[in-house]
């Protein structure tokens, strides 16, 4: 037999004897390590291990609420051996309600072993957004925000709703929905035109990317004002050889008497009302100058002057 052949008979026998070294050894070495940590979860009075078969249910919290570890909602967890539990979160965007899916592991290390449990967080958004509108000019600081639309100054008399949108958005925050990203609308619809003195109320409603939007409006009281005073121009003054002369025997004239002429330009942008002119005439004129108020009347109650001077001359 050659060297060689004896060479390596013995190296076969060693193999085979540290095979069996360590198949009679494997089971005690791996007792001595320790059992694995096992974790027991806690969400709500109830309990979840690692070693059960049954999954975690899932937590449900208001988004916005913290989600950090705690027993009453999304649970926190302990772990045998002496380990400490971490975990570490992986986020998803849900389905309205759920605004967020909020996939939690924890694991826990002892005797060189791992041991994980995997729960589900769903953070629903079931909050409308919030409005601040007693920031907003002309808050009345209970329920409205006062505001005045100026009409024409020539016919129709009318004016339009401004859009209060963008203003209302300015001040609304929301838990899940960025503010460029709500739904803000107003009713009646910024352009709407109106006519005449009235007082309109204009309803914006602010809803997030859930639809959230329970009495969560800001209502405006808009009036629609007519601040154009109609217009008029007295008759032609009757004095120099227009003067009137007193009665006879008088050193009065009677207004009876006097012919005063018609005013002209009496005009409104909203209409003029029923009586459209008037004028303060004394029943008897003085001698000397008189002067005799015109006033035009619209329909909103607003008024213009002009003045006639009536001179009375004594002729006898």
């Amino acid at each position: 037999m050659s060297n060689l052949s004896i060479l390596m008979r013995k190296l076969t026998a060693s193999n085979l004897v540290l095979t069996m070294i360590v198949a009679v050894l494997m089971p005690a070495l791996v007792a001595a390590q320790g059992p694995a940590p096992v974790i027991t979860l806690t969400i709500g009075g109830n309990t979840y291990t690692s070693t059960a078969q049954v999954p975690v249910p899932s937590a449900v919290v208001e988004n916005g609420v913290s989600v950090a570890p705690n027993s009453a909602t999304v649970g926190s967890a302990t772990a045998t051996e002496g380990a400490t539990p971490t975990y570490a979160d992986q986020i998803a965007l849900g389905t309205c309600p759920v605004a967020i899916v909020r996939t939690r592991t924890w694991s826990a290390t002892a005797n060189s072993v791992t041991t994980t449990l995997v729960q589900v967080i769903h953070q629903q958004d079931t909050t409308p957004p919030a409005i601040a509108a007693n920031t907003l000019s002309g808050w009345n600081g209970s329920n409205a925000v006062l505001r005045t639309v100026v009409l024409g100054s020539s016919n129709p008399c009318s004016a339009t709703v401004p859009d209060y949108t963008a203003e209302v958005r300015a001040v609304s925050t929301d838990i899940t929905t960025q503010r460029a990203n709500l739904t803000v609308t107003q009713s009646p619809a910024a352009g709407t035109s109106y006519s005449g003195d009235q007082v309109v109320p204009v309803v914006v409603t602010v809803k997030d990317a859930c639809g959230n939007s329970i009495s969560n409006t800001v209502t405006y009281t808009v009036t629609f004002d007519d601040q154009t005073n109609p217009t008029i121009t007295a008759p032609a003054d009757l004095t120099g050889a227009l003067a009137v002369s007193t009665d006879a025997g008088s050193c009065t004239k009677l207004s009876a008497g006097v012919n005063l002429g018609v005013p002209t330009g009496v005009a409104d942008n909203c209409g003029l009302s029923a009586t459209s002119y008037a004028n303060n005439a004394p029943a008897h004129f003085v001698l000397g100058n008189n002067n005799v108020t015109w006033t035009a009347y619209d329909i909103n109650g607003r008024t213009a002057t002009a003045i006639q001077i009536v001179n009375i001359k004594d002729t006898e």
